[in-house]
């Protein structure tokens, strides 16, 4: 993998800030008024929030493990999304407003609750190619935030750097590769000084740099706990090159 993130190439958000704290308790459930018709999402998304794909709606009936889905579980990462993005939905996607103000006041009881809830306002569509006739494959990707185990300073196996941006990282372009970083003088003298944590796997710092942001749990010397977090902030201008591609190509996955 050439390309590395800045994490060798991230700033650490909130480097003084206080640990995460406690989502506040969900409101009470709240009734939907009779004769009141629930905000609703557009039957169709517009084309251009697909191009390279077409979105054929269905049935609820035809999403694998619907019914057996534990939707409640899902309910405050709706809301959270909601109080984040009002101000955008205002301006991109005033469909959503209506519907996230709903949500916000809304706490159905439990999982069959919410799948109702969902049912009537949300279409379920099937993703497929452009191309009737080509084979109805795809690649889905994830993201998740990591955690992990880090350190203010080097000390006992926690000593793989995560970095800030380096100084001549706008002027310089392509920056060093992966490999360069390690090996050449010229890019260890860039970063010196730019060390924001430490951790004990570089695995796990190639998995911040790869999803771009993440968390740290750092532990003081004099024991206290904190997490902090990690946002992307740039890159060495260098091709991407997928581990797990790679290890496919190896017959290894």
């Amino acid at each position: 993998m050439r390309r590395a993130y800045c994490l060798a190439l991230l700033t650490l958000a909130g480097c003084g800030a206080p640990p995460l704290q406690a989502p506040a308790p969900a409101p009470a459930p709240v009734e939907q008024r009779v004769g009141t018709p629930p905000a609703r999402v557009p039957s169709a998304p517009p084309e251009s929030l697909h191009p390279g794909s077409r979105w054929q709606a269905v049935a609820w009936n035809e999403l694998p493990g619907w019914q057996s889905d534990r939707t409640r579980d899902a309910w405050l990462a709706l809301q959270r999304s909601c109080e984040r993005l009002a101000a955008p939905l205002q301006r991109d996607a005033p469909a959503w407003l209506g519907l996230c103000q709903e949500a916000l006041r809304h706490q159905p009881a439990g999982d069959e609750a919410t799948r109702d809830w969902l049912m009537q306002r949300f279409q379920p569509y099937r993703v497929l190619p452009l191309d009737a006739a080509a084979p109805g494959e795809g690649l889905a990707t994830g993201y998740f935030e990591p955690l992990i185990e880090a350190s203010r300073s080097p000390r006992g196996a926690m000593r793989v750097a995560l970095y800030a941006p380096p100084a001549d990282l706008a002027v310089r372009k392509p920056w060093f590769t992966r490999a360069q970083i390690e090996s050449l003088p010229a890019a260890r003298a860039a970063l010196r000084g730019r060390e924001i944590a430490y951790v004990a796997d570089p695995l796990d710092a190639l998995m911040l740099q790869v999803q771009g942001s993440g968390r740290l749990r750092l532990v003081g010397t004099n024991g206290p706990v904190q997490v902090v977090r990690l946002a992307y902030a740039g890159h060495n201008g260098q091709p991407y090159q997928s581990i797990g591609r790679w290890l496919i190509d190896q017959g290894e996955l």
